[in-house]
């Protein structure tokens, strides 16, 4: 595991993380800031980052985030992650622009990634689809097999990179 200390120096840590993801990609990266925020995780997150905390964290949150990115997930701060997948949303979220990921699911699967996409809780989605929690759990599970990712963090992400690719509406 490689632990990065990232400063508001104008990509160059970006850069150094999607260069060392690149070259290593079985080595896990953690970026720690002295100030984190949203868009600071976004763009360590998108570069390869598969954790973002304060550089001054307690020991245990360090404990914490180690474990986490060891088993293959995605840390961030509680606080911060809501903000992150919002602001990736806004990224998925033009008109007449479908992310290509999307299009390999069904019509119900996507309507869940997108309803979770915008942060909503399993709860909320199954309320606002006429639909049970155990099917939003169910389309989830779906979703995340056939686009590859683990968790509701990587699936915001992977939606936010395929977006990219795509013109602007």
């Amino acid at each position: 595991m490689l632990w990065v200390d990232v400063c508001q120096d104008g990509g160059v840590s970006e850069a150094l993380i999607a260069s060392l993801h690149s070259l290593h990609p079985d080595i896990p990266i953690v970026a720690l800031d002295a100030e984190p925020d949203a868009a600071g995780a976004l763009r360590v997150l998108q570069a390869g980052a598969a954790g973002y905390c304060h550089r001054l964290a307690a020991p245990e949150i360090f404990h914490q985030v180690a474990t986490v990115v060891r088993h293959g997930g995605l840390w961030l701060r509680p606080e911060l992650m809501g903000r992150v997948l919002g602001a990736t949303f806004a990224v998925t979220s033009r008109p007449a622009s479908v992310p290509a990921g999307l299009q390999r699911l069904s019509p119900r699967e996507r309507e869940a990634v997108l309803a979770v996409a915008r942060g909503g809780t399993n709860k909320e989605v199954a309320r606002q689809l006429g639909i049970t929690e155990r099917t939003v759990k169910a389309h989830l599970s779906a979703a995340f097999e056939k686009l590859g990712v683990r968790d509701r963090l990587q699936l915001v992400l992977a939606l936010g990179r395929d977006a990219q690719l795509l013109p602007a509406a």
